[in-house]
């Protein structure tokens, strides 16, 4: 089952235009002019296969350069983390290899150039990235032979969009790329809640583009890292507040406060079957402890029936623990679930 940071970043990030936004927004001026973003497109399977091998938390896209012929294709590899990983230059390194072995065996030009690859990892975690960004800098190489080219290859660099070092100010792209953004970086915190009234303004522009299911994707991130559990209805009228001065976005609002709605008749109809498989366990075990009185003791009496109904599940456990040492139905039902059965 995939963590609501996956689910987060793949429902953002496959959207085409989302992630050519965030790949604007992020990458070096140079680059983002040579590359032919309008031609940007998700690797084919057979691709990501190969290079991801299973993993499904990363994302892979291919676009073409504006010079150069069509044989120039980027592969640019979109990967999120939480906590600094002090080896991704070494798994960054694994995923290029694949991705040029794959083109080497599927092109048809075995003289062609390799394609270049850009790894660009997002990283959303609470503390600073400290990892190396250079495969190099993993090399048990001498201080003296540093600057021996011979030793310090392969020489491959990934880029960071590091979160923790952004301020809110800083974060760039279309409303669903900001929003994803803020609510990772804050993520750690276990508070989104109190930022709804600060966010207002993206969730309108999300409402506009993205309708119902763009709210519903950020409302399900929120209400699943938020530390303090909240009712559904809590969520709505909190959204109805800081929506309120939007009337634009009043469709969309009906739409998502109709879906929090069910969403807490559906959380109530699971509680109330929960408690009911409670209730029923409770039966149970209660039953079970009058038949038992009944063998060794004789029916209790209507006081004693009540004072069983009336027990917790530790008790009536504690009980049934007991009915093979105590010598009345009075001397058990005075036991506590703390008494020794001993005595």
């Amino acid at each position: 089952m995939q963590k609501p940071h996956d689910l987060l970043f793949h429902r953002v990030f496959q959207n085409l235009e989302n992630a050519r936004s965030h790949l604007a927004t992020v990458l070096p001026e140079r680059v983002v002019a040579a590359l032919d973003l309008t031609g940007l497109a998700s690797a084919p399977s057979r691709l990501v296969d190969a290079v991801l091998q299973g993993r499904e938390n990363d994302l892979l896209f291919t676009v073409p350069l504006r010079e150069g012929g069509s044989e120039a294709i980027i592969f640019i590899l979109l990967e999120h983390q939480t906590r600094v990983d002090g080896r991704m230059a070494w798994r960054v390194l694994q995923y290029m290899v694949r991705a040029w072995d794959f083109w080497q065996r599927n092109t048809e030009s075995k003289a062609a150039p390799f394609p270049p690859i850009i790894p660009l990892v997002l990283y959303h975690g609470e503390r600073r990235w400290t990892a190396p960004l250079d495969f190099t800098e993993l090399l048990a190489i001498p201080d003296e032979l540093r600057d021996e080219p011979l030793l310090n290859q392969p020489s491959l660099r990934y880029a960071v969009q590091d979160l923790s070092q952004l301020s809110e100010d800083e974060l760039r792209g279309r409303a669903m790329v900001q929003m994803a953004l803020l609510m990772m970086r804050r993520a750690h915190t276990g508070d989104l809640f109190s930022q709804l009234h600060r966010w207002a303004h993206l969730l309108i522009q999300i409402a506009a583009s993205s309708g119902d299911d763009g709210l519903k994707t950020v409302l399900t991130y929120m209400m699943e890292v938020e530390a303090e559990p909240r009712s559904p209805e809590v969520w709505r009228q909190t959204i109805d507040i800081a929506l309120e001065q939007h009337p634009l976005a009043q469709e969309q609002i009906m739409g998502l406060a109709n879906w929090l709605r069910q969403q807490g008749r559906d959380e109530g109809r699971e509680q109330g079957r929960e408690e009911g498989r409670r209730e029923g366990v409770q039966q149970g075990q209660q039953t079970m402890l009058i038949h038992l009185l009944t063998r060794r003791f004789g029916a209790p009496s209507d006081e004693e029936s009540a004072q069983i109904a009336a027990a917790t599940p530790e008790q009536i456990q504690a009980w049934v623990e007991r009915i093979f040492t105590a010598t009345s139905v009075t001397d058990l039902l005075k036991s506590t679930p703390d008494s020794n059965p001993s005595t």
